[in-house]
């Protein structure tokens, strides 16, 4: 499965939607009200909402339930982020608590997903 947690840029929002990727009004929402949205990618290759959260803290726990419900129980998880070291280390640890025996690989982010993922955000890529 893959997540997506973004970073709270505006240009993110608007990039998606001109992109086709998030629906107008959401991404003229989410960017309005400087919120961090955590989604995931459709079948279709659209970016499906999942939830919305104000600050780092709530973003790293949204991302954390999403795992959680998608039906990850501790497996590998890769995760590409675009400059955002901080929100890797608080996530990382987050999944450590809760399965110490994680294999969880960091990398940047590059071409194309450096594109989409923007300055701040990061994808995720985990096993279920």
């Amino acid at each position: 499965s893959t997540l997506l947690a973004s970073s709270a840029a505006s240009d993110v929002y608007k990039r998606q939607v001109k992109n086709g990727r998030l629906s107008k009004l959401v991404g003229t929402v989410v960017g309005l009200l400087n919120i961090r949205m955590v989604g995931e990618a459709s079948k279709t290759g659209t970016l499906e909402l999942l939830q919305k959260a104000r600050g780092q803290k709530k973003a790293i726990k949204a991302a954390f339930d999403e795992l959680i419900k998608a039906g990850y129980t501790g497996g590998h998880i890769t995760i590409a982020h675009r400059n955002n070291d901080k929100f890797i280390e608080q996530f990382s640890a987050l999944i450590r608590e809760k399965f110490t025996h994680a294999s969880i690989e960091v990398l940047p982010t590059s071409g194309l997903c450096s594109f989409y993922a923007e300055e701040g955000g990061l994808l995720m890529g985990y096993e279920i």
